[in-house]
């Protein structure tokens, strides 16, 4: 089972890597500006650190966190990715 898991953990990664753009730490910055309709609309992944991620979420930005997505994440950071539901439509 574990096995498994890896190879999922591994296909979503690869999925999320050809899909959407790493924007780093400027993920928190980058949603809003997506959210707002300040920049384009497109899908990206990046860092945010916990109280990031819980004021993008009560600003009604969508994320999604995944985890174990950066092969290296800083201690305080959590991956996430943030896809944006009207690209979808």
């Amino acid at each position: 089972m574990p096995a498994n898991i890896s190879r999922r953990s591994e296909q979503l990664r690869a999925q999320v890597e050809q899909n959407c753009d790493y924007v780093g730490e400027k993920f928190p910055e980058e949603a809003r500006r997506i959210h707002y309709g300040e920049t384009e609309k497109r899908n990206i992944y990046g860092e945010a650190s916990p109280d990031e991620a819980k004021e993008l979420i009560e600003e009604g930005v969508e994320v999604q966190a995944i985890p174990g997505l950066l092969k290296q994440t800083p201690d305080s950071y959590i991956p996430f990715s943030y896809i944006p539901v009207s690209a979808y439509r």
